[in-house]
């Protein structure tokens, strides 16, 4: 059997939609792009741009060429919030993820380029763009092996990697150059056909423990208790809704976003 390539149609979730990479989103990724912090936490191959123009030129050179040119060996996509609440107003661009170069024949393939805004670190929106893209790729495209790599001083990367289930499968050595002119280490995992259910379970476990209005990096006053104990049901409310908070807080520890 051969693999298929994705279509470019949309994959929606309940907090993310990734939408096929249009040039209309660009500017907005760009935006995303200026933060020094994606840069001194994870995504090392690259230093910050100086300036907007600039972070539209490595957009348009890693995600919106591919939209515009028609190049089928990668598929990118513009991740954007579903629905209004803590994490944001619904259409919020997060980030952006891929999938491909596809080996049909052999039916493999590389999930990759992916890359958040730091409000979004922690939050659902990584997991759950994973749950799509590995979701179509064993269970409607056909593909028996996904790969993902990251290089090897991104340690947070390499652990949530790990947390989600792939396969440490070593260290490819001085694979790359990464823009200051060093040599790049990068270190393989994949997930195959075999593991997807259980990869799969992990994943639906965790983001059903999210609550879609709470967002860990959104500021908010925590729930004031009420000032007699008389008042059972508010004081059970208000520590529910405490707990609540707290889980997210820690979820957001536990949960980092990827950047390749």
């Amino acid at each position: 059997m051969v693999a298929l390539p994705p279509p470019a149609e949309p994959l929606t979730g309940r907090f993310v939609r990734l939408e096929p990479f249009a040039e209309s989103d660009a500017d907005e990724l760009a935006h995303l792009l200026l933060d020094p912090a994606l840069y001194t936490n994870g995504y090392v191959m690259y230093s910050t741009p100086r300036t907007h123009a600039e972070a539209v030129d490595r957009v348009w050179t890693w995600w919106a060429n591919r939209h515009r040119s028609g190049e089928a060996d990668r598929i990118s996509y513009a991740v954007r919030l579903t629905g209004d609440g803590g994490l944001g107003p619904a259409g919020t661009l997060v980030g952006t993820t891929s999938l491909g170069p596809f080996d049909l024949g052999n039916q493999a393939t590389f999930l990759g380029y992916t890359i958040y805004g730091r409000r979004w670190w922690g939050a659902p929106v990584n997991p759950e763009g994973k749950y799509l893209l590995l979701g179509q790729a064993f269970e409607r495209l056909g593909y028996t092996r996904v790969q993902i790599q990251t290089d090897v001083l991104n340690v947070r990367s390499q652990a949530a990697i790990e947390k989600l289930g792939a396969v440490r499968e070593g260290v490819l050595r001085r694979h790359k150059v990464r823009e200051d002119g060093s040599s790049r280490d990068s270190v393989f995992y994949s997930i195959i056909a075999e593991e997807w259910p259980r990869v799969k379970a992990g994943l639906e476990a965790r983001l059903g423990g999210w609550t879609p209005v709470l967002d860990a990096h959104a500021s908010s006053d925590l729930p004031a208790l009420p000032a007699t104990v008389e008042d059972g049901d508010d004081v059970r409310n208000a520590l529910m809704s405490l707990t609540a908070q707290l889980t997210v807080m820690q979820q957001a520890h536990d949960s980092l976003g990827i950047q390749y």
